[in-house]
């Protein structure tokens, strides 16, 4: 192997011809070494030299397989979470941890919370509401097997076993018929399927599609949410749905149609997209035992912020 200084320089050429900017190569020495760059600038790039081979191993596949960093480690950082990762499971992106944070925020004052999390992919969404929320219990869904695999793993690491209950199957199919939550949430796949095929090599070679794929525009799953979640959830209950930009809008006036849910509010993302749609149950009038079906009943209010 040639030396640290020859093997940082050349590393850094061949990421620039794909496009992969030198954070990465930070990322990945940071992980497998635990150096970070102040302590290989006053330390030297020769402290690399016990791990060059490995790095030059995992840079390559970086950059020829386009395989995302945290696939290759097995491992990513998401709040303040270390969770093991595979191509069976989307990466945990930042924006989905406000989706965790609107969860807390409706929960915390409740004794007890049931919290219901479709579509759970590696579990980072589940494990982060538990931590958050001593008292509830969460049951986490997702129709892989091979997803359950990692989210088990991760329930574990976390010693979450005994609260978070990890089922496999279809939304809701997979809950006992008298379940009744206090929060839904559901990350589900909502990239319209022709525009699957244009997403970033990483994506797209890489992480599953049956994450990412939400037919033909986008929405298929979030109906079926949006259809099946009322029943669900106890009066003034929680649905809140994270959705890709231009989706929040339409999927709040589908909401609003049904007169089942109460007000409905849209959220936006740190980059101040609006990415989730917020629904409570509507709550009975007068004890009459649940709200009307029969279009007599006023549509929910919507809030934008």
């Amino acid at each position: 192997m040639s030396d640290p200084t020859d093997w940082l320089q050349r590393a850094l050429a061949r990421a620039a011809t794909v496009g992969v900017g030198p954070a990465e190569l930070d990322y990945l020495i940071a992980e497998v070494t635990g150096l970070d760059r102040l302590q290989l600038r006053v330390g030297g790039e020769a402290l690399l030299t016990p791990w060059l081979e490995r790095l030059d191993a995992l840079w390559e596949r970086r950059l020829h397989e386009r395989l995302p960093l945290q696939y290759l480690l097995g491992r990513a950082h998401w709040r303040d979470l270390c969770l093991a990762v595979s191509p069976a499971v989307l990466i945990p992106r930042p924006e989905t941890e406000l989706l965790v944070d609107i969860a807390i925020e409706a929960c915390r004052d409740r004794p007890a919370p049931l919290i219901a999390d479709l579509g759970t992919g590696s579990g980072a969404i589940a494990v982060a509401v538990a931590r958050s929320l001593p008292a509830a219990r969460v049951f986490a869904v997702d129709a892989s097997r091979e997803a359950l695999a990692i989210a088990r793993a991760n329930v574990e690491a976390y010693g979450l076993t005994d609260r978070i209950e990890l089922l496999e199957g279809s939304w809701f199919a997979a809950l006992e018929a008298d379940l009744r939550f206090d929060a839904v949430l559901s990350n589900p796949p909502y990239i319209p399927s022709a525009e699957v095929a244009g997403l970033a090599d990483e994506v797209r070679l890489h992480e599953p599609h049956l994450a990412l794929d939400g037919g033909s525009d986008g929405l298929v799953h979030v109906r079926t949410l949006v259809a099946q979640a009322h029943s669900r959830l106890i009066p003034g209950g929680l649905l809140t749905m994270e959705l890709m930009a231009g989706q929040a809008r339409p999927v709040a006036a589908l909401i609003e149609r049904d007169v089942r849910y109460g007000e409905v509010t849209i959220r936006r993302d740190l980059a101040g997209i609006e990415r989730f749609v917020l629904a409570h149950a509507r709550v009975p009038d007068n004890g009459k035992g649940g709200a009307s079906t029969d279009g007599d009943a006023p549509p929910g209010s919507t809030s934008w912020f």
